[in-house]
């Protein structure tokens, strides 16, 4: 498969024409950490060939440490029309349709564009899984699409639906619809509900009401439910250990106090199998310039869990720019749980980090994170990254 993907892109760019060029970008990074030690490499690819053809492709080179291979997580190529009356996708991609939960497919995945105002969408393909061999998937495959309707000057209102089959069994058969209007002036309204047909019943609904009352004032409003059997594939082991759906009910207030502080409060309790537990947040945040490169937090934490595993804790955070091509960020956490166990009845948190980047093309990273848990006594790690990007016009 992957060097089926590699074909359809190399056809692509050698039948693009040079005339409308825009840049070739290429970018790298390579990770690591001093624990384990792991690291990992990662490529990161898009070319615009012309104004109709763009190329993209995001490789995980592998990491021994944890027997895995090379990859591509994403290698596509999108045929664009310049006066967007379409789109068409070819190859690996993640994708969402409307309400339905995002998608990891290799195949086709076509969108058109209607002139009063309406899209419709379509795909169809194989999931993805670690180095597909086709031959031994061959009854894996999915197919769905999605209807949508904009309403100028109102909102959006969608249908999607999605078939997915595993050896020829099925194992996802959903509907889902979306929804977002907005009937007054700084009143957004949105709801999206996914329905499973293969196991009749609501697999999860999320609805919104946020309220802009002025430049410095903002209210939400946010409620969920969701079904883990539904979610889960039918070929789950835990989806036949039972169905438990969990709710929640939240809100958010923030207040703009001045022009570069802001003050945000939050909170709501989540209902599980009879069992309501709670969380709570407020939190400061303070630019110290004005475009945020720099910034001061401060936040207050509660989350609650069953069998009291709860905790309450503070956190601070300082992201300062030192230099024109250096910043420095701190975070630290102090943590007080409900059970301590035997890990002390306090549990720090604490990271430091800087970024360097010495031309345009070169990004270098280093971080020192160390903690207290309740499964480390105590937890020292030296995470780094580097990252270099190319970018040229053909």
């Amino acid at each position: 498969m992957r060097r089926k993907l590699a074909c359809v892109i190399l056809v692509a760019s050698a039948l693009s024409a040079p005339a409308y060029a825009t840049p070739y970008r290429l970018q790298g990074s390579a990770y690591g950490q001093a624990q384990a030690p792991v690291g990992l490499v990662s490529l990161e690819g898009d070319a615009r060939p012309t104004d109709w053809v763009q190329i993209e492709a995001l490789i995980w080179a592998g990491a021994k440490e944890l027997g895995t291979e090379a990859d591509a997580l994403v290698a596509a190529v999108r045929l664009h029309d310049p006066d967007h009356r379409g789109d068409l996708w070819l190859g690996r991609q993640m994708m969402t349709t409307g309400a339905l939960r995002p998608v990891h497919m290799d195949g086709a995945r076509g969108l058109v564009r209607l002139p009063w105002h309406m899209t419709v969408e379509a795909f169809g393909g194989l999931a993805v899984t670690p180095n597909l061999k086709l031959s031994d998937e061959a009854y894996d495959w999915m197919t769905g699409g999605r209807i949508a309707q904009s309403l100028p000057g109102w909102g959006t209102i969608g249908v999607a639906y999605l078939h997915r089959r595993d050896d020829g069994r099925a194992i996802d058969h959903e509907v889902g619809g979306d929804l977002w209007i907005t009937p007054l002036k700084g009143l957004d309204l949105t709801a999206r509900a996914a329905y499973d047909l293969q196991n009749p019943g609501l697999s999860e609904l999320i609805g919104s009401v946020r309220w802009t009352v002025s430049s410095a004032w903002r209210v939400e409003l946010l409620t969920t439910h969701r079904s883990s059997a539904r979610i889960l594939p039918a070929t789950s082991l835990f989806s036949v250990l039972g169905d438990v759906a969990s709710q929640y009910l939240g809100g958010r207030v923030r207040w703009r106090a001045a022009p570069r502080l802001d003050l945000v409060a939050e909170g709501g309790a989540r209902r599980l199998d009879d069992i309501v537990v709670e969380n709570a947040r407020a939190r400061a945040i303070l630019r110290l310039d004005d475009l945020g490169r720099g910034a001061l937090s401060l936040e207050l934490r509660r989350q609650g869990a069953r069998d009291d595993a709860g905790w309450t804790g503070v956190r601070g955070t300082l992201r300062l720019p030192v230099a024109s091509k250096v910043s420095l960020g701190v975070e630290a956490e102090l943590v007080r749980p409900d059970r301590p166990a035997t890990r002390g009845e306090w549990w720090p948190w604490g990271l430091v980090a800087a970024t360097f980047q010495p031309t345009a093309a070169w990004d270098v990273a280093l971080a020192a994170e160390g903690s207290v848990t309740r499964e480390d006594e105590a937890s020292f790690d030296v995470l780094a990254r580097v990252t270099y990007r190319w970018e040229a016009k053909p």
